[in-house]
């Protein structure tokens, strides 16, 4: 299997600066099973790049025919369905003419992959070059023009979701639930 490129690198904390990792980083041995659910990409090569993003584990994966990007979620914190939900409005958002990145369906048109106590999901790579990815969520926007211009891709994205049907979802955390983060012991949580 191909090259670990920063396996062992920290991730965004609550604060500003770097922490250890809660899940670990993506491997190429993990990733090759999944990925093998996918038709067209061929074998993994490499991890090309690792997510610092804290609440699950992400990168860009290098296979033979293609690179994608791949995240993987603890089912304690989301699970299939609770992807399945995203991917949904996402397939919307295409469907309306929003630029967002395709989700991949693997054999069996499955978009979230369970295994084990991970749940998958595949993306291909969006076009462009991604100036904040390495940034802190939370961190401000570094140039006006940026602002603008996420302002408008807002904008845009609202006017696409116009029509979507889908029942409200589930208080799942990350989604709509705010207990970790409000109670005593956050970090213990």
């Amino acid at each position: 299997m191909g090259a670990e490129i920063g396996a062992a690198a920290p991730v965004h904390g609550l604060g500003l600066e770097p922490a250890a990792r809660d899940w670990p980083a993506l491997s190429a041995a993990e990733l090759a099973p999944i990925l093998a659910l996918y038709d067209g990409l061929g074998p993994v090569k490499a991890i090309a790049w690792h997510s610092p993003r804290p609440f699950a584990a992400s990168g860009l994966v290098t296979c033979a025919r293609e690179t994608v990007f791949v995240k993987r979620h603890h089912s304690a914190v989301r699970d299939a369905g609770d992807i399945g939900e995203e991917h949904a409005l996402l397939a919307h958002l295409r469907r309306a003419g929003a630029a967002v990145p395709d989700v991949r369906a693997a054999r069996g048109e499955q978009t979230a992959i369970a295994a084990g106590a991970f749940v998958y999901e595949v993306h291909a790579v969006a076009p462009g070059a991604d100036l904040y990815r390495d940034a802190v969520s939370w961190s401000p926007f570094t140039d006006l023009a940026h602002a603008r211009a996420a302002g408008r891709a807002l904008g845009g994205l609202h006017e696409a979701a116009g029509g979507y049907m889908a029942p409200p979802r589930g208080t799942g955390l990350l989604v709509g639930d705010f207990r970790i983060l409000g109670g005593v012991h956050p970090m213990a949580a």
